[in-house]
């Protein structure tokens, strides 16, 4: 099954050009699989970077990958901009010597404000207003 690993996630999309294969159990794939809407952060590397899977197709993903999905209504892009603003003032970095890593546990114990859906969608409006005003 192809799969995407760290090196395929970006804060701005994915570079789908050198996509992996990898055999996968059948047991695996709700754990590894990530549908349109999905958050994607990377434990590794450029800790915390996200980007949310925009693609009708299911990818399988590298176990470096976690994968964040509501099982409630919220505004997905809100939390992308949380993990960036937490990635950019190191709220959130990498633990260890070496290679730093975002542990699952990590993730868990990470505190994210969670208004109610109508401010959210507020909040990337007013998000994505200001970045199209800096891009001109």
């Amino acid at each position: 099954m192809k799969y995407i690993t760290t090196s395929n996630l970006y804060w701005d999309g994915f570079i789908l050009d050198n996509i992996k294969m990898m055999p996968f159990e059948d047991n695996e794939i709700e754990r590894c699989q990530a549908i349109k809407g999905d958050l994607l952060v990377c434990e590794g590397g450029d800790v915390g970077r996200s980007c949310i899977w925009t693609y009708d197709n299911p990818i399988m993903l590298q176990n470096h990958i976690h994968k964040l999905r509501a099982y409630y209504p919220l505004c997905t892009l809100f939390f992308y901009y949380i993990f960036w603003l937490y990635n950019m003032t190191g709220i959130i970095g990498g633990k260890g010597i070496g290679i730093q890593g975002f542990s699952s546990k990590a993730l868990h114990n990470t505190l994210v404000p969670l208004p109610s859906i109508e401010e959210q969608e507020r909040i990337v409006k007013t998000i994505e207003l200001a970045f199209n005003e800096i891009k001109g």
